[in-house]
């Protein structure tokens, strides 16, 4: 090869090295430049409110970010959390601006949310809402429950006989999701949740002082629904359930229904054994006939809805005889002790 074409080639091949090196260089520039700007932010846009659900991750966050424009850029934002420790997310409200800086953004992450959401889901108890009352900072679940227990916070549907004991608003705090605030006021907080429940009963054509299905106090209904909740896996063998608890009533038959002797006993995540049912609680239907004289556990329409319609049939038993949850029933004690024998043939504790 002539030397004058090497060099030629040679000093070509320099000048796209260089031409490279240069445009490299300068994206790596444009790049710092843009992460700068996106990462700054202008922390003067307008409010916005972020709501963060439990087991939401901080990559899947950044995108709901930049929709809300809190942030410049999903990808800088992105490449700031590899640099930074990520902040463990803490389910509730946060209210923050749009354009905001990454530090910035990091900082009320970090601390966690202005608001806390509090679920309370149907098959709760008074005191089961008041532990989860009390993981939210700032709250105490022991003075969330004395203020339920203490009588002066009461809701219509509560009979005389009930009010201004311990377990009086058992069952009349409505299931749903509240925001919570730090060291937010007890008393508001359980004016709300029973708030909830008188709209929710209200819209199913519930009343304090009405009478419902075989002759049932709207408080009967509510303490039945409850047992129903408790008794049913499935939504729809909750009017059967139903049923059978009304018809166990009007035959004046023990309810022998072992979610009313967990309730006595403290609710523990076990069948009850012998000696539970032997208890002396107006709660144990295995030994006081009727209804337990308070309900057992926060419900909601699907519960209600099968007591004020309940399927219709002569059935006295029920057992669960499908790993999803579904119930075979009976007229007859003969039948259930067939049903009884086809759960415990599919490993299932009837």
């Amino acid at each position: 090869m002539p030397l004058t074409l090497f060099k030629r080639l040679k000093s070509k091949k320099k000048l796209i090295a260089i031409i490279t090196a240069s445009v490299i260089l300068l994206l790596i520039v444009i790049g710092v430049i843009y992460y700068l700007w996106a990462e700054s932010g202008g922390n003067t846009g307008k409010k916005v409110n972020l709501m963060v659900y439990n087991g939401e991750t901080i990559d899947g966050l950044s995108s709901e970010l930049s929709n809300l424009k809190i942030i410049r850029s999903q990808f800088a934002f992105l490449i700031y959390l590899h640099l930074h420790q990520p902040p463990t997310l803490i389910a509730g409200d946060y209210q923050m601006r749009e354009d905001l800086s990454f530090s910035a953004l990091y900082s009320i992450l970090k601390h966690g949310p202005t608001d806390f959401s509090l679920i309370i889901p149907p098959g709760l108890t008074v005191a089961q809402i008041a532990d989860r009352v009390g993981q939210i900072p700032g709250m105490s679940s022991f003075k969330f429950l004395q203020v339920a227990q203490e009588g002066q916070i009461t809701s219509p549907y509560e009979p005389v006989s009930v009010r201004g004991t311990p377990n009086g608003l058992e069952g009349l705090l409505g299931a749903a999701t509240y925001e919570v605030s730090p060291n937010e006021s007890y008393v508001t907080l359980l004016n709300q949740m029973i708030q909830n429940f008188n709209l929710q009963a209200k819209s199913l054509g519930l009343n304090p002082s009405g009478v419902y299905t075989d002759n049932l106090t709207a408080y009967q209904v509510i303490v039945v629904a409850s047992i129903v909740r408790e008794e049913a896996g499935l939504n729809s063998d909750r009017p059967k359930v139903a049923r059978v608890i009304l018809n166990r009533l009007n035959d004046s038959m023990l309810l022998q229904m072992d979610s009313t002797v967990r309730y006595a006993i403290g609710d523990p995540p076990r069948a009850p054994n012998l000696n539970d049912l032997k208890i002396n609680s107006p709660y144990n239907t295995y030994l006081f006939k009727g209804l337990p004289p308070t309900p057992i556990s926060t419900v909601d329409s699907y519960d209600i809805n099968a007591v004020l319609s309940p399927a219709t049939g002569s059935w006295l038993y029920f057992v669960v005889v499908s790993p999803n949850g579904q119930e075979a029933f009976a007229t007859t004690y003969q039948q259930q002790l067939q049903n009884e024998q086809l759960a415990t043939s599919r490993g299932l504790n009837g």
